[in-house]
């Protein structure tokens, strides 16, 4: 294991994760961690010099549609169950 994480270091990821960890669970996560972390040596020594950067790798591309509006419900029957309503529209209160 190459990365051994300090117990103070492990009370300070605590801290910004606003847990509150004993003295038995400092020791515990402070293992834990150091193993994760020597995960990342581990992926450090891949050499990576002849592999292009990619954001995703499933070949999907985005989708655009055209925004154009379709036919819907009249105003009235839209607003026929309505609780309270102004004419043909909905009234509700001030939304601010």
């Amino acid at each position: 294991m190459a990365t051994q994480l300090t117990k103070e270091q492990v009370e300070k990821i605590a801290e910004l994760a606003r847990l509150k960890l004993t003295s038995d669970e400092l020791d515990m996560y402070r293992i834990q961690l150091s193993e994760i972390m020597s995960f990342f040596d581990t992926l450090s020594e891949v050499n990576t010099a002849n592999i292009p950067p990619t954001a995703q790798t499933t070949g999907l591309v985005n989708r655009y549609f055209a925004d154009v509006a379709r036919p819907s419900l009249p105003q009235d029957r839209a607003t026929r169950e309505a609780r309270v309503k102004q004419g043909n529209y909905f009234k509700v209160k001030a939304v601010l």
